[in-house]
């Protein structure tokens, strides 16, 4: 719910739209589901969503071993050329998974290729290759993490736009809602109401109820 909020009011009407054309019958919201989601204020965020960029065909286009790329078809063309051992190494080579190699853990039918095929110097080109995909594979972490760092700032500087200016009150009075082991899936949106009636726990994100902003 804080990394991908729900719209619950137009995933309602999408979900009628969807029931009115005649999807498996008439679709009703349950009177709880929805008494759960109106008790509590929305966040303000879009939620997460696919990239829409294209897959990059160099990418796809790259060598005939690519257990490391993400973007490469599952069942690559191997040419016909190459000798029945080897295409069978390439394709157990190629089904590794591709975490796996990012992080710079190499397939052992690898090693077996460069082994069978009399490749000089074999240990030091394996460790030179699984450095090079670690530091690679590294970097793309740091760049992720560097724009989720830039999307949370957004999300909160937006959200603190939006909320009402309060006057200060003491410390004690105030009850922080922070990261905890409550399993309430609404733990993070703040309750205004209590409709649902539930019974409460150690937990203040179920007990405490704002009041909402007029």
């Amino acid at each position: 719910m804080l990394t991908d909020p729900i719209n619950w009011e137009f995933f309602k009407e999408q979900l009628s739209r969807w029931s009115a054309d005649g999807h498996l019958g008439i679709v009703s919201v349950p009177d709880t589901a929805n008494t759960l989601f109106t008790e509590r204020s929305p966040l303000l965020h879009n939620p997460r969503a696919l990239s829409r960029q294209q897959k990059n065909l160099a990418l796809e286009s790259c060598s005939i071993i690519n257990f490391f790329d993400a973007y490469a078809p599952k069942k690559p063309r191997i040419p016909n050329s190459l000798p029945p051992r080897v295409a069978d190494l390439i394709g157990q080579m190629n089904r590794h998974p591709t975490f796996l190699g990012v992080l710079g853990i190499l397939p052992n039918q690898l090693r077996s290729l460069l082994k069978e095929t009399g490749h000089k110097n074999r240990e030091e080109a394996l460790l030179d290759l699984s450095h090079t995909l670690f530091l690679a594979g590294f970097r793309v972490w740091k760049k992720r993490q560097q724009l989720a760092n830039i999307f949370w700032n957004a999300v909160k500087q937006r959200q603190l736009k939006a909320m009402p200016k309060r006057k200060k009150r003491k410390r004690k009075q105030f009850v922080e809602i922070d990261e905890s082991k409550c399993q309430n899936p609404f733990h993070y949106l703040q309750r205004h109401s209590n409709l649902s009636n539930q019974r409460p726990t150690k937990c203040p994100c179920r007990n405490r109820v704002e009041k909402k902003s007029t």
